[in-house]
């Protein structure tokens, strides 16, 4: 009689969460790579826009610190949105397309 209307906040939060740790993987992974030589630069910043503030080569560990913070975050947060949006469009396909 009085349903309720499911909120897209949780859903919404699981599709930026889980494409955030993604793009944190594949962040992970072209690092490994590029270490070892394995992987062009161009492909790095394909999947890893952010690798590029890399190149300014900090000297102390701490603006190491923060150019990894700065680079990883920013692959999550990159990911996660388009994630994000993503799942918003889901969701807004869905509730045009649901009868009542």
């Amino acid at each position: 009689m009085f349903e309720r209307e499911e909120l897209p906040n949780a859903h919404l939060f699981r599709w930026f969460l889980i494409p955030g740790c993604i793009g944190l993987a594949i962040a992970v992974v072209l690092t490994l790579l590029m270490s070892s030589d394995r992987l062009s630069s161009s492909v790095v910043l394909l999947l890893w826009p952010a690798s590029i503030v890399a190149l300014i080569d900090p000297k102390t560990v701490w603006s190491q610190v923060i150019t990894g913070m700065f680079t990883f975050g920013a692959n999550f947060l990159l990911y996660g949105l388009i994630g994000l949006s993503v799942g918003y469009s889901v969701y807004k396909i869905r509730s045009l397309t649901r009868t009542h």
